[in-house]
């Protein structure tokens, strides 16, 4: 058998094998991420029996941002006082501007808090708001809040979305007999995430898409103690007392806290694919309860602090997209080394 022979056909059967790659392919490529949370029903309660507690001001926070191909579009917001007394609004009590990144070609509404699920086009969005609250209503409604980021590409490029929603409520305790206090954070929560890759026509060289979700809650600042915090992992026991303070979870029903990513691709040494389609999810949701306890250290004592929520999402997106024939190129070009070399072994034998 003559080997120069055979080394010389390989190129064109790696040339024509990576070809059939393109060819094998009938649907267009897309790389895409999506998380989408909601806080509903949330409701926050404290028990003093020796003595007295009070809200003495709050304030909330959040933010948009969005990111394609090195252009961007975001906005934050503040609001906050007292109770009867501040300046935030009712229905939403708290938005900022609705984010789409320029040269999206979907655009997100300025009160859509949904994902669309759109793999056809490429855009950047994220949108998040406080929808109602306890506090600035005076105690007749509950706490709900949305967040949405959402990103697809399907050419070439990166892009990124995400949100955030705060809430930091100052209460003073002051204690006449001995005992504690107690507060109690309810809620309810949907979390929906996907990222989802399809090596379709022109077909992806290198691909990642991410999504990631947070929620905490803490009670900080009580002097001489400080009463914890608490971070959602669905299992009841995540609470994380502290100093003189403790805190007790009752109900955790899905994990809230989650990052997590796919890839996909082809390999530029062997002309072959991984990752075809690739997917992740992560979806659910439930009810969640955990109680603080407060314990200033004793009799006339007073201590202040402040309860903080926070809660976040964000996506990344990246893809890379060769030429057919750039990719055929280098597929020969790694292969006529290849042959070269192996000749040149010959020629010294």
């Amino acid at each position: 058998m003559d080997i120069r022979k055979t080394l010389a056909a390989t190129p064109l059967a790696a040339a024509i094998c990576v070809s059939s790659l393109f060819a094998s392919h009938s649907a267009q490529a897309y790389v895409y991420a999506g998380s989408e949370l909601n806080i509903t029903d949330l409701s926050v309660v404290v028990v003093q029996d020796n003595g007295f507690a009070a809200v003495t001001g709050f304030g909330f926070d959040a933010s948009t941002s969005a990111e394609l191909n090195g252009a961007s579009d975001g906005d934050s917001a503040s609001c906050g006082g007292a109770v009867g007394a501040h300046d935030c609004g009712v229905a939403p009590v708290l938005a900022p501007d609705v984010a789409n990144a320029p040269g999206s070609g979907i655009v997100r509404g300025a009160t859509d808090y949904a994902l669309s699920g759109n793999t056809t086009a490429t855009y950047a969005n994220a949108n998040a708001a406080i929808l109602t609250s306890e506090l600035s209503s005076g105690l007749l409604d509950l706490t709900n809040a949305s967040l949405v980021s959402e990103a697809n590409l399907v050419a070439d490029g990166t892009a990124s979305a995400s949100t955030t929603t705060e809430s930091n409520t100052n209460i003073s305790f002051l204690f006449n007999a001995v005992g504690t206090a107690t507060i109690t954070i309810e809620f309810e929560a949907t979390l929906e995430t996907l990222a989802a890759i399809n090596n379709g026509i022109p077909l992806t060289l290198d691909a990642n898409a991410q999504y990631s979700s947070q929620i905490m809650a803490s009670v900080t600042g009580l002097s001489p103690g400080s009463a914890g915090s608490w971070v959602s992992n669905g299992l009841v026991g995540a609470c994380d007392g502290a100093d003189s303070g403790s805190c007790a979870e009752t109900t955790d029903d899905f994990d809230l806290n989650v990052t997590e990513s796919t890839s996909a691709g082809i390999s530029v040494f062997f002309g072959t694919e991984f990752g075809d389609p690739s997917s992740i999810a992560h979806v659910g949701g439930g009810h969640y309860a955990f109680t603080f306890t407060v314990d200033c250290g004793g009799v006339g004592v007073e201590c202040n602090g402040e309860i903080n929520l926070f809660a976040s999402n964000a996506v990344t997106v990246r893809n890379s997209i060769p030429e057919p024939g750039s990719l055929g190129l280098l597929g020969l070009g790694l292969l006529a080394m290849t042959r070269l070399s192996r000749a040149r072994k010959l020629d010294n034998a």
